[in-house]
């Protein structure tokens, strides 16, 4: 059995770790032109020992598959579309950023948030609509080591439910992005399509 095996190359002194693999060349070749190959390593190996069931099971989320990801264009208008953008993915990536969406841990990725009281009052509007000042305050609770609410009345919390129904949603594709993008390849961004589900 032929197996195409890509390494995720390690930063520093650290070594190299498997991140993705796949027996067919068609996926790995998917996978090589989307991904910045100055990250990866791409071996192809040979075992013989080794029938595909058993490949399969054992390295099930590491093996490379065509996946649609989620991408909501014109969001928060009123003409907003669900599209899909294919990339070749793992199972462990998926599983992250499905994590990320689900969970809006993805806030978490964010950097910085300025208080929205710092805008004028219209820019405030602006960026209420977009539930800006839910996404900053529900990041802010989310860091907090003890996980307690700031001093000022906080309107993600006013129920005293769970903060993270902050009444967003996150695309798939956008949180795919800021996951993976360091191991995105230029063609893939330049090449990017947006389909339907079918």
């Amino acid at each position: 059995m032929k197996v195409h095996v890509f390494y995720l190359r390690g930063e520093g002194k650290k070594k190299p770790s498997l991140y993705a693999v796949t027996p067919e060349k068609k996926h790995a070749k998917i996978f090589e032109h989307q991904r910045n190959m100055d990250k990866f390593i791409h071996k192809v190996i040979k075992n013989e020992d080794m029938d595909e069931d058993m490949f399969l099971r054992h390295y099930s989320d590491k093996i490379l598959n065509p996946c649609k990801l989620e991408a909501v264009i014109n969001r928060n208008l009123d003409n907003q579309d669900v599209k899909y953008v294919e990339v070749m993915s793992t199972e462990s990536e998926l599983d992250f950023m499905m994590e990320n969406c689900d969970g809006g841990y993805i806030l978490n990725r964010i950097s910085d948030y300025e208080p929205i009281d710092i805008f004028t009052k219209e820019v405030q509007a602006d960026l209420r609509y977009i539930k800006y000042d839910k996404a900053g305050e529900c990041a802010m609770i989310m860091r907090s080591a003890e996980g307690e609410l700031p001093d000022r009345e906080v309107g993600i919390y006013e129920s005293g439910e769970a903060f993270f129904d902050i009444g967003m949603r996150f695309d798939q594709f956008g949180v795919f992005m800021l996951l993976y993008q360091k191991y995105m390849s230029l063609n893939f961004f330049v090449e990017i399509e947006y389909v339907n589900e079918e």
